[in-house]
């Protein structure tokens, strides 16, 4: 996880790398956009351009 440097400052970006198996990927996704709607319904109206994204990458070379 990465969220910016500073203990006393709320980040403008943060950044997570989740690993999950194969057979927990559908699991993981619906668990997510779950969470997502959630959020940005509760914060749409102080936060309307807030914006979580997803993005599936392959696991790097061992």
């Amino acid at each position: 996880m990465d969220g910016g440097s500073l203990r006393n400052a709320i980040p403008r970006e943060a950044l997570a790398v989740i690993v999950v198996s194969a057979d927990g990927k559908k699991a993981f996704l619906d668990e997510f956009n779950n969470r997502k709607a959630d959020i940005l319904k509760e914060y749409h109206t102080i936060e309307p351009d807030m914006a979580i994204a997803l993005e599936e990458n392959p696991l790097p070379p061992r």
